[in-house]
């Protein structure tokens, strides 16, 4: 993988689940990882769920090997505003690089 495809910026983030002090929980994101990766569209769908255009929109990123990458089917993916989930992460090669398949979910 040439260093010139590594054009767009993501941050790993990991849930956290805080008290809030009344006796209730806060999920917030914590930033993990920062990472340079390669970012296209694989396959858009839509559905009508209650009247609404759900659309999800998948998309592939490759990246350079980083350990915290190879598990982080629990984790999500922020890309500037956008939030992705991880669906799965292929790593053929267990070293140089990794591939995670992700989705964003818009709602209209």
């Amino acid at each position: 993988m040439r260093a010139g495809n590594l054009k767009h910026r993501f941050v790993l983030q990991k849930k956290n689940i805080l008290d809030d002090g009344l006796g209730g929980r806060v999920e917030a994101w914590i930033d993990e990882l920062t990472f340079n990766g390669s970012f296209e569209a694989v396959n858009p769908s839509e559905q009508y769920n209650y009247s609404q255009l759900n659309i999800q929109i998948d998309y592939s990123i490759q990246t350079r090997y980083n350990p915290k990458l190879v598990s982080a089917t629990d984790l999500r993916l922020k890309k500037g505003d956008r939030i992705l989930r991880i669906r799965s992460v292929l790593n053929e090669d267990n070293r140089r690089d990794i591939i995670l398949y992700v989705s964003e979910d818009i709602v209209q």
